[in-house]
């Protein structure tokens, strides 16, 4: 995998996703981005990032909804959750419908997102044809 992995970040927080892209591009990535769920979708069909980041409360369609779609299309893609709630039901649902990670916001230290980013990669590599 020699191109640049690429990192779809969904969330309804304008301020969230530039600070996210400009971290995630610092960092190497090419990052696309919605504001909610339903473009988000429409995004990863068109695009086929490597990578999703999402919240998990937004208008249209919420993160559960975008995990089951981008799930039941390609089930490989591994999900990262960024979520405002710390409801421990809901985290656990994420992860029953295939988010490899739930993080919770607000992210004081970015490298914790990277981190997890970097575990998704390992993923994605570990799976490609060799």
């Amino acid at each position: 995998m020699s191109d640049p992995i690429t990192i779809l970040v969904i969330d309804d927080d304008p301020d969230i996703r530039l600070t996210l892209r400009v971290y995630l591009e610092d960092s190497g990535y090419t990052v696309c981005e919605a504001g909610d769920g339903k473009e988000g979708i429409e995004i990863f069909n068109n695009r086929r990032p490597d990578i999703v980041v999402t919240d998990l409360r937004m208008p249209k369609m919420d993160g559960f909804g975008v995990i089951t779609a981008i799930k039941a299309q390609h089930r490989e893609t591994p999900v990262i959750v960024i979520t405002g709630t710390g409801d421990t039901l809901a985290t656990q649902e994420t992860m029953r419908l295939g988010a490899c990670e739930c993080l919770i916001k607000p992210i004081c230290d970015l490298r914790v997102l990277e981190v997890s980013i970097a575990r998704a990669v390992e993923q994605i590599r570990r799976q490609a044809p060799s």
